[in-house]
């Protein structure tokens, strides 16, 4: 019996091997609609008005990441409102739809923001705290298929170079100096 997880998590250490993918990246990002109608108004404005998507973590509090965030932005603002989904794919969906500001990984939702699906109007960009993991039992190894694929998984992600502060400000439509 194999147990092979790629995990979204805080860094911890248990009794599995836990080989780091990803860091986390964040951003606000909202349908081009919606912020074609809120132009022009500041982070905290839009973030007060319009409704916060948040995404289900397990054992902890619902606005964590909005909290985090907007803390990290210097905005005071009532995290704990608005909507909750049991997956970033569902909150970004329901973003590109019209319904409100999401907080999405600039890595994992990169081709949606490139291609205009989303809208990332401000420039901050913050790591949460959080990243994907590959975890699995050391015993596990012996098995060729596993290690097989951790060294695919891990071959994989990193060639993937991480966004550098340029990158991330192009990909997210971004054009400061």
């Amino acid at each position: 019996d194999v147990d092979v997880a790629v995990v979204y998590d805080r860094p911890n250490s248990d009794d599995r091997i836990t080989d780091l993918l990803w860091m986390v990246r964040v951003t606000t990002v909202c349908s081009p609609e919606l912020w074609a109608q809120n132009q022009g108004k500041t982070m905290g404005e839009l973030m007060a008005e319009q409704e916060l998507l948040h995404v289900k973590l397990e054992g902890e509090p619902r606005g964590l990441l909005w909290a985090t965030y907007a803390r990290q932005c210097g905005v005071a603002i009532d995290t704990q409102r608005g909507l909750s989904f049991d997956t970033a794919i569902s909150a970004m969906q329901y973003a590109a739809a019209g319904g409100g500001l999401a907080l999405a990984d600039v890595d994992m939702f990169a081709g949606e923001i490139a291609r205009g699906e989303l809208v990332a109007p401000f420039p901050e960009v913050f790591e949460d705290g959080f990243g994907y993991y590959l975890k699995f039992h050391a015993e596990d190894l012996a098995d060729p298929v596993v290690a097989v694929f951790r060294n695919w998984m891990l071959a994989r992600f990193s060639a993937q170079r991480p966004m550098t502060e340029e990158t991330s400000r192009r990909t997210i439509g971004v054009n400061q100096p």
